[in-house]
């Protein structure tokens, strides 16, 4: 790895003094990008790691929303109990995102400008209308997280920006979940991550409905079904099938020499169903699809 000069600065006023120029990196917790210096698919002059700007490591509930600075680690927010209370589906997608030691150091702003489409934040983010927000020395600005992420390790961020902050909105009686299939280990990446984030009223009838998937195309996508198919209805096992097979229908999958365009939009509309099945209640809803492999057995799990 070619000599690279490393700051460490302390305000995120300094931060952002040093950027500039394409041959400039921030640095979070190291676990992407570091690997991209060693092997050579990005240089850098100046790498600037954020680890001492202590604004950027803060969660806080403000004004209706959750505030989480870019510098909170995958363990902080798995274990936070301010998102735990408001956003439980983003604590446990952090959770499960790579091992314990990814997580010990990585950061949700790194997570999120890294922009590999397999990551678990994402899809539960998108599912959530949460907002990031960019600074630079010229201002700041917000942008919906659908906005942000762009394509295959791409946003819309600019090399003079840092992101700072992610909003998530507090919404009470907002019922949510984050599941995802992983055919080999658990530390694995996910074949496909699906978040849901429902709202219902007195009467058991959805009334909202946001989705979010990971892992499927060059991106983390946000998804809303036609309401036709769910508003005024209880979550059903006929309803969460019709609305997985709608996402499935919407989702633009990227075949690898591993899994199939197909098989990863079946395993889509399975993941969905059992997202609407673990927002609406603890228990499967009844007929709920269990099998991800389509019109085949239980131990064809893995397409290769």
């Amino acid at each position: 790895m070619p000599a690279t000069e490393f700051l460490a600065p302390s305000t995120l006023e300094e931060a952002l003094g040093a950027l500039g120029g394409d041959d400039t990196h921030l640095l979070g917790g190291g676990t992407a990008l570091a690997l991209l210096l060693k092997t050579g698919m990005v240089e850098a002059a100046r790498v600037v790691w954020l680890g001492r700007v202590a604004e950027l490591r803060a969660i806080t509930e403000l004004d209706g929303e959750l505030r989480i600075g870019a510098g909170v680690t995958l363990h902080t927010l798995s274990s936070s109990p301010l998102v735990r209370r408001h956003c439980p589906s983003l604590a446990r997608a952090a959770g499960l995102a790579a091992n314990i030691r990814v997580r010990a150091v990585a950061t949700l702003g790194g997570h999120l400008v890294h922009a590999d489409p397999r990551q678990d934040c994402p899809p539960v983010l998108l599912a959530c209308g949460a907002t990031v927000h960019l600074a630079s020395t010229a201002g700041e600005r917000a942008l919906a997280l659908d906005e942000f992420l762009v394509s295959f390790l791409e946003t819309a961020i600019l090399p003079t920006e840092v992101l700072t902050y992610v909003h998530v909105p507090i919404e009470p009686g907002r019922r949510e979940a984050y599941v995802r299939f992983t055919p080999g280990s658990e530390d694995d990446f996910p074949t496909v991550g699906a978040a849901v984030a429902l709202r219902a009223d007195d009467a058991g009838a959805l009334t909202d409905l946001e989705i979010g998937v990971g892992a499927v195309g060059a991106r983390a996508t946000r998804h809303r079904p036609d309401p036709a198919l769910w508003r005024g209805r209880p979550c059903t096992a006929p309803t969460a099938r019709a609305i997985g097979a709608a996402v499935a229908a919407d989702v633009a999958p990227a075949p690898d020499h591993r899994r199939s365009a197909r098989y990863r939009r079946h395993v889509t509309g399975v993941m969905v169903e059992r997202a609407l099945s673990d927002a609406w209640g603890a228990a499967p809803l009844p007929g709920t699809a269990t099998d991800p492999s389509p019109e085949r057995g239980a131990g064809a799990l893995h397409e290769h």
